[in-house]
C-alpha cells in the first residue's frame, strides 16, 4: 500500500485499507473511529468528535443480527455452514485469496487429501464392481480408473497475495 503523506494532524486512513478490510474481514460491522465528516462511508459506523452527522440508524444496525447465512467455506460440494448473520458468508474465492498461514495450509492439503481418498475408495469400489460384472457376463474388464492422490507436504510456509513474488522461499 502506497500513498502521499498525509498533511500533519490528518486522520483519513488510506482507501486500500477500507478495500481490504471490506474484502478479507466476515464481519458485517465495521467500525471507523476518529472519523471526519469526510471518512463516513456506507456499510460504516463513524465515530469522531468532529463529526458534523451520523450515517448510524439503528433499525439497518439490528437488521445485521437477525437470522442466518450461507458460508462454503472451501469447496461449493460442501453443505453450507449456517452463521448467525452478523458474519457475512464466504466462498472458496474469497478464501483463496486469504493469506494463510503455515497450519491453514496444513489443514487445507489434509482436507484435500482425504477427499481424494475418498473419492479413490469410491471408484475402486465401482470398479470392483464393474469387474465383477463383467465376468458373470464374460466380457472383458474394464480399464482401470486413473486416480491421482496429491501426498501431504512435510513443510509449509506462509503465503498471502499481497507479498511480493520470491520473498517467501
Amino acid at each position: 500500500m502506497l500513498s502521499e503523506e498525509p498533511a500533519y494532524g490528518a486522520t483519513d486512513k488510506p482507501h486500500e485499507l477500507y478495500a481490504i478490510i471490506e474484502h478479507f474481514c466476515l464481519g458485517r460491522r465495521r467500525l471507523e473511529l476518529f472519523g471526519h465528516d469526510t471518512n463516513i462511508r456506507r456499510g460504516w459506523l463513524t465515530l469522531g468528535s468532529q463529526l458534523s452527522s451520523s450515517n448510524f440508524d439503528p433499525s439497518t444496525w439490528y437488521k445485521h443480527f437477525e437470522g442466518v447465512t450461507e458460508s462454503y467455506n472451501f469447496d461449493w460440494s460442501d453443505e453450507p455452514e449456517l452463521l448467525s448473520n452478523h458474519l457475512l458468508g464466504t466462498t472458496p474465492q474469497i478464501e483463496s485469496l486469504r493469506p494463510k498461514s503455515p497450519t491453514q495450509l496444513r489443514e487445507e492439503a489434509e482436507r484435500r487429501h482425504r477427499k481424494e481418498l475418498e473419492a479413490a475408495k469410491m471408484a475402486q469400489a465401482q470398479y470392483e464392481a464393474e469387474c465383477a460384472a463383467a465376468a458373470a457376463e464374460g466380457r472383458e474388464p474394464p480399464p482401470p480408473p486413473q486416480m491421482v492422490i496429491t501426498p501431504v507436504p512435510s513443510s509449509f510456509r506462509e503465503q498471502s497475495p499481497f507479498m511480493a513474488p520470491g520473498t517467501n522461499r
